[in-house]
C-alpha cells in the first residue's frame, strides 16, 4: 500500500481498490508467497510457519534487489540490472493506470455533486461555505485559489461558463476529500 499511499495518498484507499491497484499489491506479494508454497512442503522452512513467512519475505527482497554488472560507461558510471527493474517496470505501469481509474472517478464525482449553477453563484457559494472546513490553512488556501480562479475568469474575453465550473470542481477534488467537497459545494 506504501507506493499507491505516496503516489496518490487521500486516494490510496480507492486507488488499490482498482484492477490495476489490485494487481500492484499481488504482485508485491506474489514472489514472497511463490517462495513460500514452493518451499513449504518440501520441509526446509521447518515448523514455524511466521518464520518461515518471514524468511522467504527477506529472502525474496534480497533476491529482487541483487544486480548484474552489465558496462562501465565512457563517464565510469556502472550499468546494472536486476530482477527488481522487471517488477519497478510492472508496479510503475499498475500505478500508471490506477491514476487512469481515479481520473474516470474524479470526474464522475465531479459530475455528480457539482451544482450546475452559474460561475459565479457557484463561486459565491463555495466562498460561504468554506468556514464549514476545520482547516483554517485549508480554507485560506481555497479561498485564495477561488479568487484567482474567479480573477482569470472575469479577465477572459470570452469566458466558458462550464469549463471554470469543472476547474473549480477539480481544484476542490483534489483539494478536500469527498465529504468535504459535498458540503462546500451544498447549495442549501
Amino acid at each position: 500500500m506504501q507506493g499507491i499511499y505516496e503516489r496518490y495518498s487521500k486516494d490510496f484507499v480507492d486507488g488499490a481498490l482498482t484492477l490495476p491497484g489490485i494487481l500492484y499489491l499481488l504482485s508485491r506479494g506474489a514472489v514472497p508467497g511463490l517462495i513460500f508454497v514452493l518451499l513449504y512442503p518440501t520441509g526446509v522452512l521447518g515448523s514455524v510457519e511466521w518464520l518461515a513467512a518471514i524468511l522467504c519475505g527477506v529472502s525474496s527482497e534480497a533476491l529482487l534487489r541483487s544486480q548484474i554488472f552489465i558496462k562501465r560507461t565512457q563517464g565510469g558510471q556502472d550499468i546494472v540490472a536486476g530482477p527488481l527493474d522487471l517488477l519497478k517496470f510492472w508496479q510503475n505501469l499498475g500505478l500508471q493506470k490506477i491514476g487512469e481509474y481515479l481520473a474516470n472517478k474524479r470526474k464522475a464525482f465531479v459530475d455528480t455533486y457539482l451544482p450546475k449553477l452559474p460561475f459565479p453563484e457557484l463561486c459565491t457559494t463555495i466562498l460561504q461555505n468554506l468556514g464549514a472546513l476545520t482547516s483554517d490553512e485549508m480554507e485560506k488556501m481555497l479561498r485564495d485559489a477561488i479568487g484567482r480562479l474567479f480573477t482569470e475568469y472575469q479577465d477572459s474575453t470570452a469566458p466558458n461558463d462550464a469549463e471554470y465550473r469543472f476547474k473549480l470542481g477539480y481544484l476542490l477534488c483534489r483539494q478536500l476529500g469527498r465529504e468535504e467537497f459535498k458540503t462546500v459545494v451544498r447549495t442549501n
